[in-house]
C-alpha cells in the first residue's frame, strides 16, 4: 500500500520519494534506537524527506533521479560529558524500490562524498578548524557491503573525529555519521553491528 504519492525530486539529480507502508516499517525497525546504546545517550527520531547527504554538499552533483525511495527514517544519538567532549551519531535508513537500485546508490554516493565533499588534508573546514587527515576506514560487517571514511579536523588545541559509514543489503541503504570530539569513537563498532544486524 502506499502511503504518500509520489513526490518530484527535490533537484533533478534526487530520487523520487514513493513511501510504502510495509517499506517504512522495515525502515523503522533497522534505524538506530534508544535501546543500542547505554541510558546516557540521548536519542530523538528525524524526520527525513529523501537523501540529505545530497543537499549538504553543493558540489556532490550525483545524479540519482532514477532511483525511488519506499522507506525512509532516522535518528540521532547523543552524549555530552565534560566542557568540551561529546559524541554524535546520526543514522538514516533508506529502502529502495529494488536491489539494483540500493546497490546503485551504494556504488555511486560514497565515493563521490569522499571526493568532493569531505576535503583534503591540510585545507580549511570551513568552521574556523582544518582538516588533518581524510582516509578509507577498514570495517566489516557479516553479508552486508561496507564504505567507510574518517575525517580529523583540529580547531585550536582540541581535534574531532567524524565517520562516515554506508551500509547496502538487499533494498536497504544506510548512512552513519559518527562524530567525536576530543577523542575517537568509542561505540562505533557497536552501532555498526546493530544496524548490520537488522539489514542483512
Amino acid at each position: 500500500m502506499v502511503v504518500t504519492v509520489a513526490t518530484a525530486a527535490a533537484t533533478s539529480g534526487d530520487p523520487v520519494i514513493r513511501l510504502e507502508a510495509a517499506d517504512q516499517a522495515q525502515a523503522e525497525r533497522a534505524v538506530l534506537g534508544p535501546h543500542d546504546l547505554p541510558s546516557e545517550w540521548r536519542y530523538h527520531p528525524i524526520a527525513l524527506r529523501g537523501v540529505s547527504i545530497d543537499a549538504t554538499c553543493s558540489g556532490l552533483g550525483t545524479d540519482l533521479s532514477t532511483l525511488v525511495i519506499t522507506g525512509q527514517t532516522g535518528s540521532r544519538a547523543t552524549r555530552s560529558y565534560g566542557s568540551f567532549s561529546r559524541q554524535d551519531v546520526v543514522t538514516e535508513v533508506f529502502l529502495f524500490a529494488s536491489p539494483s537500485q540500493a546497490r546503485m546508490i551504494q556504488a555511486r554516493l560514497p565515493t563521490a562524498f569522499m571526493r568532493r565533499c569531505l576535503g583534503r588534508a591540510g585545507s580549511p573546514d570551513g568552521h574556523g578548524g582544518h582538516i588533518d587527515s581524510v582516509s578509507p576506514l577498514e570495517v566489516k560487517a557479516h553479508g552486508v557491503g561496507v564504505r567507510a571514511y574518517r575525517v580529523v579536523v583540529t580547531a585550536g588545541k582540541r581535534s574531532s573525529w567524524g565517520d562516515y559509514l554506508f551500509l547496502q543489503a538487499h533494498r536497504t541503504w544506510v548512512t552513519i555519521f559518527y562524530t567525536s570530539t576530543p577523542q575517537p569513537p568509542a561505540r562505533e563498532e557497536q552501532v555498526l553491528q546493530a544496524v548490520a544486524a537488522r539489514i542483512r
